[in-house]
């Protein structure tokens, strides 16, 4: 790193930081606009039947006029509608063209933002990482401050974590893997923390072979489509609730009926899994302040997935147990 301006470490941090909060502004965009398109779709359905409708209703009243003049305004009305007709029948077409070209860019934007982007703000972390401490060292001539040094939130301690995360807020769009605290993390829906993994003890997680109902390989990847899909959605729009990502599965043909069930490759199946309450699908870890100790109550499996894709921290639902009098 010689010839590097290392009193501008910094900037190496806010440019992983800028990354990131476009990552987190901008994740959303596709599905939004999937939904308004399907919304279009559904518009210009109906609004060709009524032009059907209306085109066999006048040719019907057509045969029954009794006049020259009747007739004529008839057929006038019918070719209006004809015309009519054509016209969203052309827009239909343009529309199905152009929703074909955004999903193809879609599905580029997301594997950037799935991944490119991911590994571009963790390249740049490593590196301010390494400049920091570089940059620690006094070399003839330079000597660091810990106003030159950025000065990253630690995390809570279990004595006072507990009310500590659950007062967080989203202060910095990071990820679990490289976030330094999860007052870094963004808002979850109420009852929800980032609960740091390395408060339980490892041996109380499942090996890979654990994996039963719900395989090693599904879990890890329902993890990181919460992180890909939710967290963005939710980060976009702060009263997104559980109906948010129904209409988003209606509009992708995953709600399989009236009832509520959802296919599992859905949003709302996810959202039910992790972050809904009503169920007990959730993570849920207990700190017993009689023993001090931290516990798994739900999500074993689930916070073994997300320790091995790297993560810190895991959407979960804080239990306390009190000592009794």
């Amino acid at each position: 790193m010689s010839g590097a301006d290392l009193r501008r470490v910094d900037a190496l941090s806010q440019m992983r930081n800028a990354l990131l909060r476009f990552r987190d502004a901008t994740g959303a965009i596709p599905a939004q606009v999937r939904i308004r398109v399907e919304r279009t779709h559904a518009q210009l359905h109906r609004k060709q039947g009524v032009l059907k409708t209306d085109i066999e209703s006048l040719r019907e009243q057509l045969t029954q006029c009794e006049d020259d003049d009747e007739r004529s305004d008839v057929r006038r009305a019918i070719a209006d509608a004809r015309n009519a007709l054509d016209i969203l029948r052309d827009r239909s077409r343009n529309l199905t063209a152009a929703v074909a070209r955004h999903d193809r860019a879609a599905a580029s934007w997301q594997r950037a933002i799935g991944s490119t982007l991911p590994a571009a703000a963790a390249f740049l972390a490593q590196k301010h990482a390494e400049a920091v401490a570089y940059q620690s060292l006094t070399a003839p001539g330079f000597a660091a401050s810990s106003e030159q040094i950025p000065q990253f939130p630690t995390i809570a301690t279990p004595d006072d974590a507990v009310d500590g995360i659950t007062q967080a807020k989203a202060v910095e769009p990071f990820d679990p893997i490289s976030a330094t605290s999860p007052d870094a993390l963004p808002s979850l829906p109420a009852g929800f923390n980032w609960v740091p993994i390395d408060w339980v003890d490892p041996s109380d997680l499942p090996s890979q072979a654990d994996f039963r109902k719900v395989t090693y390989a599904e879990m890890r990847e329902g993890l990181q489509r919460m992180w890909r899909e939710i967290i963005p959605m939710l980060t976009s729009s702060s009263g997104a609730t559980r109906a948010t990502f129904e209409e988003f599965d209606e509009a992708q043909g995953r709600r399989i009926d009236r009832m509520g069930f959802v296919h599992p490759s859905s949003l709302a199946h996810l959202w039910d899994q992790l972050l809904d309450r009503r169920w007990g699908h959730h993570i849920r870890i207990q700190c017993d302040e009689r023993t001090g100790q931290w516990s798994i109550d739900n999500g074993r499996h689930r916070v073994k997935a997300a320790l091995d894709l790297g993560w810190h921290y895991v959407p979960a639902e804080l239990i306390r147990v009190h000592p009794r009098d």
